[in-house]
């Protein structure tokens, strides 16, 4: 499996869509510090379900995401898709089927997470089972963070172990194995819960069917009282049909006669009312006259008052006249005097026009003049700058010549001075090299000494490491043959444990042997099949067959106490048993037995302290091969005897025989459940014994390995301070040898540096004299242009007062033009308010004009309407006459009838009296009916509600016959006896019948899941048993074959030393971890926390290719894994990666231009945008031989 594309968008710094393929082979990142390089190794780890932010480099998932900057906005989500192939060899399932496969993951800003396999959406855990036992999981050996390299050493050991787990593929059985304890947990927590459930169904059950049995009698109850209650019913409505007709009958003739007399009440009603009414209408007409009559009075009056008013209003309309025609006469005096004024202001006007104009064109004049004035000082001012500029410029060169001078002059100095140290120096380094000389020769020749040591103690412990492995592999066989001998113990007591318990528990026996069994004495009372010492395996189903045909049940030893165990017995079930009697000497009867026959005595044995009480019946037993040979032996035998087949036939003397086809469950269990409890007896004590054995020799062979392990100790304690004395000579001489060359540089050096100072004296000597001369002419040059400079000031102080006499000109000019402007537009005002208060005038002329016209109309119309109202006045009062006289007749007329209307109410009060009295008795007999009818409609609207069918057709159905006694009293008693007894019942469950039904069906379903449950857990403890010998024989295999690779990789990155590996628990291996023991070369073993980061990397990065060689993950990220390393070890790393780079793909993030010359590919992570990566590609095999400083270029 491969790594073909690595997709990244919107995660972290990588905001575009960023393709990056890995080929096969060493694929480098490089880029400057924080430009995003280690952001793709969490975007692998994330892709394949890291759920951990701080391994991710953040605080929560939502970092992720592209946070934003200032040009671009955050992203709402991060996406990143990994692309994997199988190159050759098939994917892992269920997609062994697919060349290739793309795992996706993808996180909303909201916190929504999604994953896909094939662009198909799955679970988190479908992605980590994919990635399982491969190294690349999350806690896999393949990805090295930046900085984590020296922490894998300093790890717990259970997280060392985790590496070894995966390297080995037993990551996932770890899982399944958790997984299953968890199944069973919950299985028996389930079983548990279900036995519960069971028990407390039961318990229901039990209850529902009492009431059922209840809820039976409860409706047999309410059936008789359904079938009494119908027929009461029915007798006391055809009781009230009879006695329905004749109340009809008398309130048809009592609602006749009060009918007859309401219809008279009616009629003298009706005369009355129309009595009433005309009364009412000549009232009607008495009022309206009335009424006519005061509203002819009101009018006349109203007509008067109106004449009186309009009279006033004339008189107001005449004086009013008088008043605006003296107003007007005012207002025209008024208007003549303005429209004087107005035109001696416009005369004025017209003069200061004119005088205006006449100024304007004098002030044009004169700003002309000012504005040529000014642009010529100007210009002088302009020319005046450039020229104290160019002043300050030599100025300034002077002065910049003059510091270059004074700068050689020095520079100058400290040549000399430096020439003289240089001298100094040259001599001193001459010393110290003759000296450095000396003291070279001599530590080579005491470093060769101490070699020829360091090489006799190495032999001398290359022996000793030789016998430990020796010992050690003999130790892990031993280790093994003890293990193989536990697991042989442990069965054969598990066996002899299930055994025993059948055996024990009375298995096959019936509830009376078991129980007599538990309440005697085990040396007096036994069960038949445990008398036995030796049965032949053939003959145990035919012997068994032959015990329970006879007297299945059990045997008491002691005869003497048969009264007192039979007086216990009776209390108990009921079993047979066999006891001894003193045999009678007529009894003990020889028999001539044919050839090939024998006693069954002869074929077991029995126990000595039952011998007695079987013995009689064994010898009384014959066994014969077949049937026929049995009937034949019968007639010699006595008529006790008993033939016994080897087939299982059995034939007594007395006549019986039982033949027929027979089975293993028939017979057999019993006796051969006992042997095979024997036969376990005795391969667990040999067990034990082969375990002893193993056991001393593991013991004596650790007593070997320690003390090999104690001289293997006193070698290296020797040829420690040997290398360590080796390690400081070499070092020493290292020393020395750099100081040499160093001195032989310095003085090379020196004498370069004599040459350059004199080359550097006669160059700075030529420059001094150069700037000299430069000084000497800027100094000329400045001195003309100051006396240019005086001379343009001089100009420009001229024409600045011939521009300021200019500019005071135009300023006077300007103030009198403007004085004789506001003059004139003062005129202008002046005007224009003389023109508007005319015009105001004019129209209040015209205004009292128009009201003096409205008031001539007004009082020509006041005077015309006072004549109507006079004519009107003589009219209303003709009027009134008329009416006063036709209102007198009315009144009499009305005054007739309402001694008409008297007479009627008294006849109609008569009427009423006599109403009065009939209507309560008309209302007792409609009550009496209604009583009859109610009591009938309630009958049948009880039936219908109780019973769902009408009564008439219950009758039609069950009439009573002509005749038949009915006595409603005794039946009512009954009906009330029976109704009681239904409350007497209390609340009774209706339902019960059906819930003990369904219970009962879900107790049947309830058992049958515990017996799934039982199965079940079986199961899995099967299954778990299986996984842990696999995963215990693939973790050790492991971990014995990474330690030999760590050893050989160790020696190889640091030239030498040792290192190796161990257990923390040996007796407990799912719990115990693996622990690091190194020591370079010249060091002792010691915590490994206080080796140099350079050493903590070398020996992580053994560890990981360790796991490498035993298990290659398909590729291997390591960033900047290189960085605590020097040149020399980046070398050795480089050269061991190059190695494992064939079967794996390398993904390198470094900074390191040795490493980048190693790789197959190049990818460039710059940052051209602030917080935005990209990546650019670069396929170095188009650099065939790749020097450095090509590589070099190529990374800037």
């Amino acid at each position: 499996m491969k790594v073909k594309e690595l997709t990244i968008q919107g995660f972290k710094s990588f905001v575009h869509r960023t393709r990056i393929p890995l080929h096969e082979g060493i694929t480098v990142v490089v880029g400057p510090n924080g430009c995003g390089k280690s952001n793709i190794l969490d975007a692998l780890r994330w892709v394949m379900g890291e759920q951990r932010p701080l391994q991710l480099r953040g605080k929560s998932m939502s970092d992720m995401i592209f946070n934003g900057t200032q040009r671009l906005k955050p992203a709402g989500m991060a996406e990143v898709h990994l692309t994997m192939t199988g190159d050759g060899v098939p994917l892992p399932e269920p997609y062994q089927d697919y060349s290739e496969i793309m795992i996706s993951r993808r996180l909303y800003r909201q916190g929504d997470t999604e994953y896909y396999l094939g662009k198909v959406p799955c679970r988190l855990k479908d992605i980590t089972a994919l990635f399982r036992d491969t190294g690349i999981g999350a806690k896999g050996y393949a990805f090295i963070e930046q900085g984590q390299i020296s922490h894998i050493i300093t790890a717990k050991p259970t997280d060392i172990r985790t590496m070894f787990e995966e390297a080995a593929g037993v990551s996932g059985f770890q899982v399944q194995r958790l997984e299953s304890y968890r199944k069973i947990r919950e299985s028996e927590e389930n079983l548990e819960r279900l036995n519960d459930i069971i028990h407390e169904v039961a318990k229901n059950l039990k209850g529902l069917q009492k009431q059922a049995r209840q809820a039976k009698k409860y409706h047999r109850l309410q059936d008789q009282e359904k079938e009494l209650d119908q027929r009461l019913n029915g007798y006391r409505f055809l009781e009230l049909e009879k006695q329905l007709a004749p109340a009809r009958e008398s309130l048809h003739s009592w609602q006749r006669q009060v009918g007859e007399k309401e219809q008279q009440r009616l009629e003298l009603t009706a005369e009355l009312d129309q009595l009433q009414a005309d009364r009412q209408r000549l009232q009607a007409l008495v009022d309206e006259g009335r009424d006519r009559v005061n509203r002819n009075r009101e009018k006349i009056l109203s007509t008067r008052s109106k004449v009186e008013l309009l009279v006033q209003e004339q008189e107001t309309l005449n004086r009013q006249l008088k008043e605006g025609q003296g107003r007007r006469q005012g207002l025209e005096q008024t208007l003549k005097r303005l429209e004087k004024s107005r035109q001696e202001q416009d005369r004025q006007l017209e003069i200061q026009q004119q005088r205006w104009l006449a100024e304007q064109g004098e002030l044009q004049f004169l700003e002309k003049a000012y504005l040529d004035k000014k642009a010529v000082v100007s210009r002088m001012l302009k020319e005046q700058t450039t020229c104290r500029e160019e002043v300050f410029q030599l100025m300034s060169e002077e002065s910049r010549l003059k510091n270059e001078v004074h700068l050689y002059s020095e520079k100058l100095e400290r040549l000399r001075q430096r020439k003289e140290s240089l001298l100094d120096d040259g001599l001193q380094l001459r010393r110290q090299l003759e000296e450095l000389e000396l003291t070279l020769e001599q530590e080579r020749d005491l470093l060769a000494e101490k070699r020829r040591r360091q090489q006799l103690l190495e032999e001398e412990k290359e022996i000793l490491s030789s016998r430990l492995v020796q010992l050690q592999r003999k130790m892990e066989d031993a280790d093994q043959r003890r293990q193989a001998a536990q697991h042989h113990l442990t069965d054969c007591e598990r066996q002899w444990h299930q055994l025993h318990t059948k055996v024990s528990e009375g298995f096959g026996f019936t509830s009376g042997m078991k129980q007599a069994l538990q309440e005697e004495s085990a040396a007096v009372l036994r069960s038949f099949w445990d008398v036995f010492a030796q049965v032949p395996p053939a003959w145990e189903q035919p012997l068994e067959l032959f015990i329970r045909q006879l007297c299945e049940g059990l045997v008491l030893a002691d005869h003497t106490i048969v009264p007192d165990f039979i007086s216990r017995q009776r209390h108990r079930d009921r079993v047979a048993v066999l006891h001894g009697r003193q045999a009678s000497p007529e009894s003990e009867v020889a028999v001539d037995l044919p050839e090939g026959v024998q006693s069954l005595a002869n074929l077991v044995s029995v126990k000595e302290e039952f011998r007695q009480v079987v013995q009689p019946l064994l010898n009384a037993t014959y066994v014969v091969d077949e049937g026929e040979k049995a009937v034949e032996l019968l007639d010699r035998l006595p008529k006790d005897s008993y033939v016994l087949t080897r087939n299982g036939e059995i034939y007594a003397g007395t006549g019986w025989f039982w033949v027929g086809n027979i089975k293993r469950a028939d017979g057999g269990e019993l006796l051969t459940l006992r042997r095979q409890l024997a036969e376990a007896e005795r391969e667990r004590g040999k067990a034990r014994e082969q375990l002893a054995t193993a056991e001393q020799q593991l013991e004596e062979l650790r007593g070997q390995v320690r003390e090999v392990k104690d001289q293997h100790g006193v070698c290296l304690s020797k040829l420690t301070p040997v290398l360590e004395e080796i390690r400081q000579a070499v070092r020493s001489q290292e020393d020395n040898q750099h100081e040499y060359d160093r001195l032989v540089k310095a003085l090379q050096r020196t004498g370069e540096d004599e040459k350059q100072l004199l080359e550097s004296r006669e160059s700075l000597l030529a420059a001094k004299r150069e700037a000299e001369d430069k000084i000497a002419a800027v100094v000329e040059l400045r001195n003309s242009q100051e006396e240019e400079l005086a001379a343009l000031v001089a100009r420009c102080g001229a024409a600045e007062e011939e521009m300021v006499a200019a500019q005071e000109s135009l300023s006077e000019k300007k103030i009198s033009l403007a004085a004789i402007g506001a003059k004139r537009d003062q005129l202008k005002r002046d005007i224009l308010r003389i023109s508007g208060d005319e015009e105001r005038l004019r129209r209040q002329v015209e205004r009292l004009e128009q009201q003096l016209y409205e008031y001539r109309q007004q009082l020509s119309a006041s005077v015309e309407r006072a004549k109507e109202f006079r004519l009107l006045i003589d009219r209303l009062e003709k009027e009134a006459g008329e009416d006063e006289g036709l209102l007198a007749e009315q009144t009499q007329e009305k005054e007739n009838i309402e001694i008409l209307i008297s007479e009627h109410r008294e006849t109609l009060r008569e009427a009423d009296e006599l109403l009065s009295a009939w209507r309560p008795q008309l209302v007792e007999k409609q009550l009496q009916l209604q009583d009859l009818e109610h009591r009938r409609k309630n009958i049948l609207d009880n039936f219908v509600q109780r019973y769902g069918t009408t009564l008439t057709d219950y009758l039609a159905e069950h009439p009573f016959e002509e005749g038949e006694l009915f006595n409603e009293a005794d039946v009512v008693e009954k009906l009330e006896k029976i109704r009681r007894w239904i409350e007497n019942f209390g609340q009774v469950n209706l339902l019960a019948l059906d819930e003990a039904e369904e219970v009962q069906q879900r107790y049947d379903f309830l058992k049958e899941q515990e017996a799934d449950l039982l199965s079940s857990i079986q199961s899995v403890k099967e299954a778990i048993e299986k996984m842990e010998k696999t995963s215990r024989e693939r973790f050790l295999g492991t971990f014995f074959q990474v330690n030999d690779h760590f050893s050989e990789l160790f020696g190889e990155l640091f030239n030498g030393g040792r290192a190796s590996l161990r257990l923390t628990d040996e007796d407990n291996l799912w719990e115990s971890g693996v622990e690091i023991a190194a020591a370079p070369p010249g060091k002792r073993l010691q915590n490994l926390r206080l080796f140099s980061g350079g050493e903590k990397a070398l020996i992580a990065v053994s560890l990981i290719f360790a796991f490498f060689k035993v298990n290659p993950a398909p590729f291997c990220v390591l960033d900047e894994v290189d960085a605590p390393l020097d040149d020399v070890n980046i070398d050795r790393f480089n050269q061991l990666v190059k190695k494992f780079a064939a079967h794996s793909q390398f993904l390198i993030i470094t900074h390191n231009r040795r490493t980048m010359t190693i790789g197959n590919y190049l990818y460039g992570i710059t940052m051209e945008e602030d917080g935005v990566s990209k990546a650019l590609s670069v396929q170095l095999s188009d650099y065939p031989d790749r020097p450095q400083r090509q590589v070099a270029a190529v990374a800037e």
